[in-house]
This record gives structure tokens, C-alpha cells and sequence, in this order.
């Protein structure tokens, strides 16, 4: 399992990235293939789309396009506060259960899901959300790093 935004890798069984907080793929190379190459949180390279009547995901202005995938409401709630400060119209998917709006039963092994939130924007704000997504990760590998050092400072005293 690799992250697709800092490029850890990590054992299988491992479902989220610990410095990122973004869902982990197998293939980088078919990630970035699914989600056209520009960012490493967008919901179609972990999901392979988004079906079901919740846009075609084109990049049309007025379709709905995927954004990103978060396993961490904190930084749903943040990305969430950013997007309505921007004026920027979204949709969000969350719970622990999505898998089975996209085909999948209740039979399926691990069920329930691990808790997931998926964010769409209206396509022609795509590029200004992409940047808010960008800039939100960044600070989440910041304070992870930061965290990590205060860690390893204090058990070395």
C-alpha cells in the first residue's frame, strides 16, 4: 500500500496514510492514470469514480466533480469551513457505510468501512478547491512531521 501524496509505503492492512490522512492505493501508477494526473487526493484515484447519479466527474462547470476523500473529520470540518469561506459549492458523502452506494453489499468482508467523507465541487471551482485540498495537506505533513520530531526529542531526554 503506497500513499499517493508522500509516496509512504506501508504493509498490507494498512488503510490511511499516517502523516497525510488520505486512503492508501496499490498502484501509483494507475492512481494517478484514474485521476488524470493532478493531485493526490482526488476521490477518483481511490474509488475508481463516482457513480450512481452523482456527476459524470467531466470537469463540466455545471457537474459535479470528485475533490478528495478524507478519513479524518477534523479535516472535513476544515476543508468544509474553507469551501464555504471561498463560496465554492460542494457536496459531501460521509459515514462508514459508503461502499454500498456503489454496489457493494453487506456481506462483503470488514464491513462496516473504516469511517470515510468524500467531497465533490461543482466543476468550475474545481481548480480553486484543488488548491485548498493542496494547501490543507500540506499543513496536515507539517504538523504530522512536527509531531513526529517533539516525539523523538523527548525520547531521547
Amino acid at each position: 500500500m503506497i500513499c499517493p501524496s508522500c509516496h509512504a509505503e506501508y504493509r498490507d492492512g494498512f488503510t490511511t496514510c499516517a502523516d497525510c490522512e488520505i486512503p492508501l492505493v496499490t498502484d501509483l501508477a494507475a492512481a494517478a492514470a484514474a485521476g488524470e494526473g493532478d493531485g493526490a487526493t482526488e476521490g477518483e484515484e481511490f474509488s475508481g469514480g463516482f457513480g450512481g447519479g452523482l456527476g459524470s466527474g467531466t470537469g463540466d462547470p455545471g457537474d459535479l466533480v470528485p475533490l478528495a476523500e478524507l478519513g479524518s473529520p477534523e479535516m472535513l470540518g476544515t476543508l468544509l469551513e474553507q469551501l464555504e469561506e471561498g463560496q465554492i459549492p460542494y457536496v459531501v458523502q460521509a459515514g462508514t457505510a459508503l461502499a454500498l452506494a456503489y454496489g457493494r453489499d453487506l456481506e462483503s468482508p470488514g464491513f462496516p468501512d473504516p469511517w470515510l467523507a468524500r467531497v465533490m465541487v461543482v466543476g468550475s471551482f474545481r481548480q480553486e478547491a484543488r488548491a485548498l485540498v493542496d494547501a490543507l495537506v500540506a499543513e496536515a505533513k507539517q504538523q504530522a512531521l512536527a509531531a513526529r520530531s517533539g516525539k523523538a526529542t523527548s525520547s531521547i531526554l
